[in-house]
């Protein structure tokens, strides 16, 4: 299901509105910046990137213990990149993606059916730092 705002008033204002209802609460500090973002994106794109930075934002509140993330959308040549950074306690991706954690499993299914990419690594000096590419 396509979330309301996301059909009326696109990607950006979207995540905005996820981050104040979802990260704020929770007293976590958000920065978020977006450029240069077409503004005919295909829907499916738009809802999968969406989806995407829910799991990701919902991982961060669960398990990271991070007091701060910064969320960034923006086009890359012909890719869109969601990139999300916390300075949590990080984790490790080859481990989770071996145990077959379902969010990590729901987000590199959502990129691939895009034909994108996901890649998650450490930040430094703490936290993690994951990078979503989908080609336009």
């Amino acid at each position: 299901m396509l979330p309301p705002t996301l059909e009326q008033h696109g990607l950006a204002p979207s995540l905005e509105l996820l981050l104040r209802n979802t990260v704020t609460p929770a007293g976590i500090q958000v920065e978020f910046e977006h450029h240069a973002i077409p503004e005919k994106l295909d829907a499916k794109i738009g809802l999968g990137i969406y989806r995407i930075a829910q799991e990701l934002l919902n991982n961060t509140l669960k398990h990271a213990g991070a007091s701060k993330i910064v969320l960034q959308l923006y086009r890359a040549g012909n890719n869109l990149v969601l990139h999300l950074e916390d300075n949590g306690q990080g984790y490790d991706f080859d481990t989770a993606r071996q145990k077959g954690s379902m969010g990590l499993l729901n987000i590199l299914s959502r990129a691939s059916t895009l034909g994108g990419v996901f890649q998650a690594e450490p930040a430094k000096p703490h936290g993690t730092v994951s990078i979503v590419r989908i080609p336009l």
